[in-house]
């Protein structure tokens, strides 16, 4: 029986680029007051020594997209086992709406500025790829991934690498103060 090993090399070579990563934020020290995650400087790397680049790590982005939708699943687990404290029903149902209303607007601003892109400056752009904006801000890699890669199907060239690339711009904002 034959074992492929892709997917443990894979976690492999992006574990080496975490640990790259933070000890560069370590030694750099604007890396380190910019405050961009040691993710994204890995992600760079990553492309850097990658395939299209320097050929150095044999990525596959199919197989990496694939991954990052599924280990989705572990952080949205990690967040339902955060103690939470108790608060009332009001509060849950005004943040629940003003949530709801926030991802409706994300939707449809990036809509239209798709729409008037395609109309304006890009005829062959995908119309509707501004909703990826909310996905990829809101609802995170695995979203934006899922629809993106399903859009491919209808004409929508790197569909998934786009909806990765807006959930990570999404993503690497400024941390929260607790």
């Amino acid at each position: 029986m034959e074992q492929d090993w892709t997917i443990v090399l894979d976690i492999a070579y992006l574990s080496i680029l975490m640990g790259v990563a933070s000890v560069l934020k370590r030694i750099i020290t604007p890396l380190s007051k910019i405050l961009i995650p040691n993710a994204v400087i890995a992600g760079f790397l990553g492309i850097l020594f990658g395939p299209e680049v320097l050929k150095v790590i044999p990525f596959s982005y199919d197989r990496l997209g694939n991954l990052v939708y599924h280990l989705m699943a572990i952080g949205f687990i990690a967040i339902a086992l955060k103690k939470t404290r108790r608060s009332s029903t009001k509060s849950s149902v005004n943040t629940g709406f003003l949530i709801s209303m926030s991802y409706a607007l994300q939707g449809m601003v990036g809509f239209v500025v798709g729409i008037a892109l395609v109309g304006l400056f890009f005829k062959d752009l995908f119309p509707p790829f501004g909703l990826l904006l909310a996905l990829g801000f809101a609802q995170g890699p695995g979203q934006a991934y899922s629809l993106g890669s399903q859009w491919e199907a209808l004409g929508f060239t790197g569909g998934g690498a786009v909806g990765l690339s807006v959930s990570t711009l999404g993503f690497s904002g400024p941390p929260l103060a607790e």
